[in-house]
């Protein structure tokens, strides 16, 4: 009977089987691989054929399945035109679970362009260990601020006139200056004791 060989290394399920009777060995034997979720599968045996407990023929073939990492597809990550931040949500939609690298700040950036993903370490629709793998971004540095403006306030009135010192309305565009005018008395008066007319 087919020993139960899960959980095993290559090695181990061979000797396992061998000691079940059959005759075969690395090279009768048929090793695939299936992606699984449980890191502590990978490298070890998660399928066989035939299956346990099942008789085989001893001098027949055999096939066992090896766990192995998933790979994920690396997404375009927006070169110039995702921040950062936007690339860590794209590549986390895309099923990544490895590590991101902190940024590499790039100085200089074009205009329009600062914050923004400059280069990434794995190209595009390239694979990547969806647990293990890692992934380095390039990034340009922020923008400089626009130079500020200062606007200079201008006075209004004619060109070299001045109306410093002068009493309020006497300057330039006053109204016309009316004086007071002053009666003097010229009849001639009565004194006290003076005779009159």
């Amino acid at each position: 009977m087919m020993p139960d060989v899960t959980n095993m290394s290559v090695d181990q399920a061979v000797a396992a089987m061998r000691a079940r009777g059959w005759t075969g060995n690395k090279g009768t034997l048929t090793i695939g691989k299936t992606e699984v979720p449980n890191l502590a599968q990978i490298g070890l045996v998660v399928q066989q054929n035939p299956a346990k407990d099942t008789a085989f023929d001893r001098n027949g073939l055999a096939s066992i399945n090896i766990g192995v990492e998933p790979m994920i597809t690396v997404p375009d990550l927006g070169t110039g035109v995702m921040t950062f931040d936007q690339a860590q949500q794209a590549l986390a939609n895309a099923g990544f679970e490895g590590r991101i690298e902190p940024p590499v700040i790039v100085p200089n950036p074009p205009p329009g362009q600062g914050d923004k993903v400059r280069t990434q370490s794995v190209p595009a629709n390239s694979q990547l260990p969806k647990y293990s793998g890692s992934i380095t971004l390039e990034v340009w540095a922020p923008n400089p601020p626009p130079p500020s403006t200062v606007t200079v306030p201008t006075t209004s009135g004619a060109p070299g006139s001045s109306t410093a010192g002068q009493p309020p309305g006497s300057g330039p565009g006053a109204g016309p200056t009316t004086t007071a005018a002053t009666t003097t008395d010229t009849k001639p008066g009565r004194g006290r004791g003076g005779n009159g007319p």
